[in-house]
């Protein structure tokens, strides 16, 4: 796995994927329900089988074919005819691996090592729940100050956000920095943030001091994953932790 850095502590996670024994590099995306590739010469290969419709962060919908590969392999998890979508070409990355690869699985993202590996299911227990949104998406516990709510745990997130009500009902935990005013969420649809530092957030045993949040609003966010979550924890809150989650025991931990 590799990490790229980006402006204001943002950044990307990039794995190593094989597809059909060949190995390819997939932009690490635990906030996409699904894994795909855009078109070009190996996906043209495979016939399309179908068609979906998807959400993109900014409540765009867009449309996108199916393919099935023989199998793909994640260090040692290996699926068989694999359901894979052609993204559109408008999206940010050239392949992306999405949640749906890891359903049901246990797995160790060690961003401090730069690892993502998918253990024996015979270790211990981990130490705390977590649900999935009604898309499958993993959703974590959080305080700010006394405030409970829950992040979505997105690795495909280059920054944190928060929901812009969520600001609002908690003034005193943010300090204004910005307006950022060329947003994009993975498909390139435009998307309105202000830029504030968080001066507290604790996920689980992870603290995390000053750290770069960008606010939006949550509306199409919460129309296609469901109500509840006020973040998305992205790059700067997850790098350099070792965050293990079991989603058959649907517990987690991190260090």
């Amino acid at each position: 796995m590799r990490q790229e850095a980006g402006d204001l502590d943002s950044g990307k996670f990039f794995v190593p994927i094989q597809l059909d024994n060949q190995e390819f590099e997939f932009f690490c995306d635990s906030g996409a329900t699904f894994s795909g590739l855009k078109q070009n010469s190996i996906t043209n290969s495979y016939p399309i089988i179908g068609t979906h419709n998807f959400h993109s962060a900014a409540g765009v919908v867009l449309t996108a074919g199916n393919i099935v590969v023989g199998n793909i392999k994640l260090d040692k998890l290996v699926r068989t005819e694999f359901k894979l979508t052609v993204l559109p070409q408008q999206f940010s990355h050239e392949n992306t691996l999405g949640l749906d690869l890891l359903k049901k699985q246990r797995f160790v993202f060690d961003a401090r090592g730069l690892r993502l590996t998918v253990p024996s299911s015979s270790r211990t227990m981990l130490d705390t729940r977590l649900s999935l949104t009604k898309k499958g998406l993993i959703s974590i516990p959080l305080f700010v100050g006394n405030t409970m709510s829950q992040g979505i745990w997105d690795t495909g997130a280059e920054l944190t956000v928060v929901s812009e009500s969520f600001v609002k009902a908690n003034k005193s935990s943010f300090d204004f920095v910005k307006e950022v005013d060329k947003g994009n969420d993975s498909t390139g649809a435009s998307v309105k943030f202000m830029l504030y530092r968080l001066r507290h957030l604790r996920v689980g045993p992870i603290i995390l001091d000053s750290l770069n949040v960008l606010s939006m609003d949550f509306s199409a966010v919460r129309a296609h994953f469901g109500a509840g979550a006020d973040f998305i924890l992205g790059f700067n809150c997850i790098r350099g932790k070792i965050w293990e989650f079991d989603l058959a025991a649907m517990s987690w931990t991190a260090t």
